[in-house]
């Protein structure tokens, strides 16, 4: 799935930006940390687990969480680097730019997206 979003937006962002390798990593890596905030919700709604906060000022918790996150799409897109060649293998003869592709790949970014902000603001109904 991951390999999958990673092309989409490489093929995406090839004519419009001068490295798509980097386009495709950072929105991979972005996919991944939407995932995760997304499991992290259910976990919270179902077993009251409190949210990770370094101190009650938002800006302060912005500010020290910014280096792991920064880091963290970093590392994807060292990841996706290394393993362009055998991703752009595996999709050699596939149309991938098509709209039902984009479907998917947009959906995978925002149903887990705001699924989690529904579930992290209001909880079940």
């Amino acid at each position: 799935m991951y390999k999958f979003i990673y092309y989409y937006y490489f093929k995406l962002s090839e004519r419009r930006f001068a490295d798509p390798r980097f386009q495709g990593g950072i929105l991979t890596g972005l996919a991944v940390l939407i995932h995760l905030a997304f499991i992290f919700s259910i976990a919270k709604l179902l077993f009251d687990i409190p949210p990770l906060v370094f101190s009650k000022r938002y800006y302060f918790n912005k500010l020290l969480l910014m280096p792991f996150a920064l880091l963290w799409l970093y590392l994807f897109n060292l990841f996706f680097k290394k393993q362009h060649k055998f991703i752009e293998k595996f999709y050699n003869n596939k149309k991938i730019l098509t709209i039902k592709n984009g479907m998917v790949a947009f959906s995978l970014l925002l149903i887990p997206l705001i699924l989690s902000i529904i579930l992290s603001i209001k909880g079940v109904p």
